[in-house]
C-alpha cells in the first residue's frame, strides 16, 4: 500500500489533468507519422525514424522522449524501441488506437474542444459554432479526417462487438438495426454470432 508521503500533492495531480494535452498531443503526432509502425520491426535512431516518416529529427526526438516518459517507448543506446503500451498506436494490430488518436489530436477536433465554453453557455454544439456546419457535414468534405474517425470507431467496435455477443442474447430479435453504425463492424459481429438474424445498417 502506498504511504501518504509518496502521494503527489493534490495541485500536482490536478495539473496533470489540466495539462493533459501536453501529453496527448505528442502522441497524436507520433500516431499521425506512424512512428510506432516503423518501430514494429525493431529499434531505430531518431535520425533513421525522421528520414522514414518525414520529420525534423530534433523535434521528433523531443516527442519520442514524451512517449518514453509515458511508457510507450524505451530509449536505449541512442535508439528507441516499442514497448507493449505503444503497440496500440500501430495501425494494423487488434484494438488499434492509431486512427482514434489521430482523430482526437486533429486541428478541427481540438478547435471544437477549445470552444466548449460556447456549449456551456448556449447549449449549442461547439463544433458547429467553430466550423460553421455540423460535425458529419464537415466530415463529408474532409476524407482523411473522416477515415480516421471511422477507423477509430471500427477498431473499438471490433473489440466491443466480440465481447457483446458473449453477454447479451440477440437471437430473440429477428431484425437488428444499427443507427449511425459507420462501417457496420458492430452489427457484423452480432450477425456472425446469430445466423438467423437480419441486420439493417443506417449511417
Amino acid at each position: 500500500m502506498m504511504h501518504e508521503h509518496h502521494t503527489l500533492p493534490v495541485h500536482i495531480q490536478l495539473m496533470t489533468l489540466i495539462a493533459g494535452k501536453w501529453l496527448s498531443q505528442p502522441l497524436s503526432v507520433l500516431a499521425d507519422l506512424r512512428v510506432c509502425d516503423e518501430l514494429a520491426a525493431g529499434p531505430l535512431t531518431t535520425a533513421e525514424l525522421a528520414s522514414r516518416v518525414g520529420a525534423d529529427p530534433d523535434i521528433l526526438y523531443r516527442l519520442m522522449r514524451v512517449a518514453a516518459a509515458l511508457g510507450l517507448l524505451a530509449e536505449e543506446n541512442g535508439r528507441f524501441r516499442l514497448l507493449p503500451l505503444g503497440e496500440p498506436l500501430r495501425s494494423a494490430v487488434p484494438c488499434s488506437l492509431r486512427d482514434l488518436t489521430v482523430f482526437l489530436g486533429s486541428r478541427p477536433t481540438w478547435e471544437s474542444f477549445a470552444a466548449i465554453l460556447h456549449t456551456a453557455r448556449t447549449g449549442e454544439p461547439a463544433f458547429d459554432a467553430v466550423h460553421g456546419q455540423d460535425f458529419f457535414s464537415y466530415l463529408s468534405g474532409q476524407p482523411e479526417l473522416a477515415r480516421a474517425y471511422q477507423g477509430g470507431l471500427a477498431k473499438l467496435a471490433d473489440e466491443l462487438g466480440s465481447e457483446m455477443v458473449k453477454v447479451f442474447d440477440f437471437v430473440r430479435f429477428p431484425v437488428l438495426a444499427d443507427i449511425g453504425g459507420g462501417h457496420g463492424r458492430m452489427l457484423l459481429h452480432i450477425l456472425r454470432a446469430n445466423s438467423t438474424m437480419a441486420g439493417l445498417l443506417i449511417d
